[in-house]
């Protein structure tokens, strides 16, 4: 593979589209109020399926990111959008909740699991001299999706219903993740940019050592940053999986009122993002 100026950018750009698109599961709740008023399903047993495909999401998670150094990241986003795409799509023919939580929660969980560890490691190796940065920017665009894409799914439900809108963005995903994946290539190992010389702290975290998995979980800080994550994210994955509901049932706001009360929370989000990596 031939390495020039713009090869990282056009990483980067890969891996901000795809994480545009793969944030759908921010604006999940919009499907809450539809599909348990069709069905007759509880909201506790609808918030189980995010539940499971967050669980999933994680676990899958440790696969990804061995299958991205074994295979190649390009191969791994192909196989994790298959599962992710195909599971968004069966979530429109789910008429049980036992489908719902197989579609939706155990396909769609893990094929998201396995594209993000395909992603933003292998952004930040071309970005050895501002990671902080790009990591910021690649998550903002995690929170860019939901705020542009929520308005516009509450619009498909309102007019064509929530399982065609389920089907309709199954596809809408497969075809623009598979568009941009290509452009998804892994670091030449020991590559640094032209003219860049890391200082004496960016030396010391290039040349910090790598742990597979065996070896990280017998580590005293995975499992400190494992339970500090889980304390830090619970609250916010909690408000996630029901913004909308919330917004409509204790507000008493129409459904694309509540649509754009989760544009504006993922907006939020996105802008804490980029201000604290920017800042760090």
């Amino acid at each position: 593979m031939t390495v020039t100026k713009s090869t990282r950018w056009r990483v980067f750009a890969g891996v901000w589209l795809q994480s545009l698109f793969t944030s759908a599961t921010a604006y999940f709740s919009l499907f809450c109020i539809p599909l348990t008023t069709q069905f007759g399903w509880s909201d506790s047993d609808f918030a189980l399926a995010y539940t499971t495909y967050m669980f999933v999401y994680c676990a899958v998670g440790f696969i990804g990111g061995s299958l991205a150094e074994k295979l190649s990241p390009r191969i791994t986003i192909y196989i994790g959008l298959c599962l992710f795409a195909g599971g968004w799509f069966l979530t429109g023919f789910a008429t049980t909740i036992p489908q719902l939580y197989i579609f939706y929660g155990l396909l769609a969980g893990a094929g998201g699991g396995m594209i993000y560890p395909a992603c933003l490691p292998t952004a930040l190796k071309w970005f050895p001299d501002r990671s902080g940065s790009i990591s910021g920017l690649v998550q903002a665009g995690a929170s860019c999706g939901p705020f542009i894409m929520s308005p516009i799914a509450q619009a498909m439900i309102d007019s064509l219903g929530a399982q065609m809108t389920c089907r309709i963005l199954g596809i809408v995903f497969l075809i623009g993740v598979g568009a941009v994946a290509w452009m998804i290539v892994p670091c030449p190992e020991g590559w640094l940019p032209e003219g860049w010389h890391p200082s004496e702290s960016q030396a010391k975290v290039l040349q910090t050592r790598d742990y597979n998995l065996g070896q990280m979980v017998k580590t005293q800080v995975f499992w400190v940053l494992l339970v500090m994550f889980i304390f830090a994210n619970a609250a916010g994955t909690m408000m996630v999986s029901f913004t909308s509901p919330i917004a409509q049932r204790q507000v008493g706001q129409d459904a694309m009122t509540a649509a754009l009360c989760v544009s504006i929370m993922t907006l939020s989000n996105m802008c804490g993002r980029i201000g604290l990596r920017l800042y760090l």
